[in-house]
């Protein structure tokens, strides 16, 4: 299982939001799964594909993005620090999340010029993977709150 993990973490990160698309069709006012419902606010709009959810705004200078997958088996705690550790590969430290049904890890860092956010986040089988980052030059604070803010809605059905 942590190989398949890996695997759709790896597709995840290979996805890019270069350019803004036009609000229209397909947009959601929630990602919604049989174990956990993430609201869309702050004024992002959602667009999936190949399985990610791009997170868009007008004048975003950062990228924010969403994939997640369900284990047949519980997710423990070691396997996840693992997966964790695999992707920010000693970039930067894992500090432990949890409430509203969810646990996980977040590691913040800087590399090559751009700046990083990853969440693990774990509720009930399904584990969820959301990234941010934008050039180290361009980070806006305000931005950031505003990801935080998205990514803390996140909770259990």
């Amino acid at each position: 299982m942590k190989a398949k993990i890996l695997i759709i973490i790896s597709l995840l990160l290979i996805v890019s939001c270069s350019s803004v698309p036009q609000r229209g069709e397909n947009e959601s006012i929630e990602i919604r799964t049989q174990a956990w419902v993430l609201p869309i606010t702050h004024d992002y709009y959602v667009r999936k594909v190949d399985g990610v959810h791009n997170f868009y705004k007008e004048n975003a200078k950062g990228a924010l993005q969403l994939s997640s997958m369900v284990s047949r088996t519980p997710i423990l705690d070691q396997e996840l620090i693992e997966i964790a550790q695999s992707q920010i590969n000693g970039a930067g430290e894992l500090t432990g999340i949890s409430g509203d049904g969810k646990r996980g890890y977040k590691s913040v860092f800087t590399s090559q010029g751009v700046y990083w956010v990853y969440w693990f986040i774990v509720i009930d089988h399904s584990l969820i993977f959301i990234t941010y980052n934008t050039d180290s030059d361009k980070i806006d604070a305000n931005e950031i709150k505003n990801v935080e803010a998205v990514v803390n809605g996140i909770s259990s059905t």
